[in-house]
């Protein structure tokens, strides 16, 4: 069976959000009489991210691993910025397989995030060129018994995992053309409340290698179907009564 192919996800910045925010603050402003204007509240945020993904299908077999790795600095105004150089790591993992003789079903998943480890080592070129990362990585899991005959599947199909760390030693080489992106929102008509947003970024597609393995786990398995470099900054001022 061919293995399955999707496109990539990027992190959903802050940027992806403020249409639905701004929209619910309308409502209640639209009805407000005028106000004089107030300071303005402005948030930034901006990331550095090397992600990948691996699927592998076959006629009994799927798996998938998604994983990125990234900084990420923001500020608001009157509260100054927050940044860390510590990187910080998100990591999920499913797999299943089918009982070709019962068609019994048995997913084993598995999720893992590192957001303050200090011994975490993660390089980053801003120029997209490539970025290493050697982080362990803590994971909790569960193993369920999705389907299968009667009788099979107990009561309790689900069983936690005993937890396990695994070691993300990666590197990855920017391949081909920088792509930039940007978007933005600007809401200025409604007497006394204005909020202008910009997200603007730029991302590269990578040849990524290396291993993502340990306590008797090997989650990296094969080529991966994803990897990008990401760099992006989104900011977003309000001014209301």
């Amino acid at each position: 069976m061919p293995r399955r192919q999707r496109r990539a996800r990027l992190p959903r910045l802050r940027a992806l959000r403020p249409l639905v925010a701004a929209t619910a603050l309308l409502a209640t402003l639209g009805a407000m009489p005028a106000a004089a204007a107030a300071d303005p509240v402005a948030y930034t945020e901006e990331v550095r991210v090397a992600a990948g993904a691996w699927i592998n299908e076959t006629e009994t077999t799927f798996s998938d691993l998604t994983l990125q790795v990234y900084y990420i600095s923001t500020s608001l105004s009157g509260y100054g910025k927050n940044h860390t150089k510590i990187p910080q790591v998100k990591l999920y993992y499913v797999h299943k397989e089918t009982d070709p003789a019962t068609n019994t079903v048995l997913r084993t998943e598995y999720e893992g995030f590192v957001g303050n480890d200090a011994s975490a080592k993660f390089t980053f070129d801003t120029t997209l060129s490539g970025a290493k990362a050697t982080i362990d990585v803590p994971l909790s899991g569960y193993q369920c018994i999705d389907s299968g005959p009667a009788g099979m599947v107990p009561e309790e199909p689900c069983v936690d995992l005993e937890p396990v760390t695994v070691t993300l030693d990666l590197a990855w080489t920017g391949v081909g053309e920088v792509f930039t992106f940007t978007d933005g929102v600007s809401i200025k008509d409604i007497p006394g409340f204005k909020f202008h947003s910009k997200l603007r970024g730029s991302q590269r597609n990578a040849v990524l290698t290396g291993s993502v393995a340990g306590g008797g786990l090997d989650l990296a398995q094969g080529d991966p179907d994803m990897a990008f470099l990401l760099t992006g900054s989104y900011r977003e001022e309000t001014v209301a009564p």
